[in-house]
């Protein structure tokens, strides 16, 4: 996947999830998540190399026994 694709389907998810966006009409909807990957380029572009995308993940997680 290329940085402007991982841009665009974060910004879907991250609309899709808000309940702020509900009330908002469908192009509404569209225009936020068009601004919102557009302004994640930059950052995006920090991380892609030869038409690749790759960056880093890492998690923290917690085990208990009662």
């Amino acid at each position: 996947m290329d940085g402007p694709t991982y841009a665009h389907l974060n910004a879907v998810a991250i609309v899709g999830m808000s309940p702020n966006t509900k009330a908002l009409s469908d192009s509404e909807r569209a225009g936020l998540t068009d601004h919102i990957a557009t302004d994640s380029l930059a950052v995006v572009a920090k991380y892609s190399h030869d038409g690749g995308f790759q960056f880093t993940l890492t998690t923290n997680f917690a085990t208990a026994r009662a």
